[in-house]
């Protein structure tokens, strides 16, 4: 998967990058359902480790190849499903965790897994208002706050939109 519309990647990507800094000192992140690479790589410039997991065995290839063409070397890869992976990692309480799941949006062991994580500060970006809403409900119940919200509409004349979230504990 790709995003669509080429103009608004910049601006996209440098959004979900202030979030996870926010200002505030960082030096980890954890990254699920990473892709190719498109806010890893911004993530690698503020964060000293960032942890990325992709399932999809196309997008591992790309993320790794954009990674060693950047000169990322503080990002660990993890391919593998969401609900496989994070168990096994090795970070708790990082500062931030960025997640662009699929229109699906995440599962419910996924929630728990994230929940149990315990970041200080989630960057949650959505292309459905139904999934988002679902899922800030549940991240709710599990004690973090509502802040940022930022509509991006990469998709003109159709009621498609990203929604970009930051949560916090």
């Amino acid at each position: 998967f790709a995003q669509g519309n080429a103009g608004l990647l910049a601006a996209l990507a440098a959004a979900v990058v202030r979030e996870a800094k926010a200002g505030e000192e960082t030096t980890s992140a954890v990254e699920l359902y990473a892709g190719a690479g498109l806010f890893t790589l911004g993530l690698a410039r503020h964060f000293d480790c960032v942890w990325a997991v992709e399932s999809h065995p196309g997008a591992v290839s790309d993320l790794r190849f954009n990674l060693e063409r950047a000169g990322a070397s503080n990002v660990d890869v993890r391919p593998g499903p969401v609900e496989r992976v994070l168990p096994q990692l090795s970070v708790h309480a990082p500062d931030t965790l960025v997640l662009d799941p699929p229109r699906a949006g995440v599962s419910q062991e996924a929630l728990e897994l994230i929940q149990a994580l315990r970041a200080r500060r989630i960057v949650y970006l959505s292309c459905d208002a139904a999934t988002l809403a679902r899922d800030l409900g549940r991240l709710r119940d599990g004690g973090y706050r509502l802040g940022h919200v930022e509509a991006f509409d990469l998709f003109p004349h159709t009621p498609h939109v990203e929604v970009l979230t930051t949560l916090t504990l």
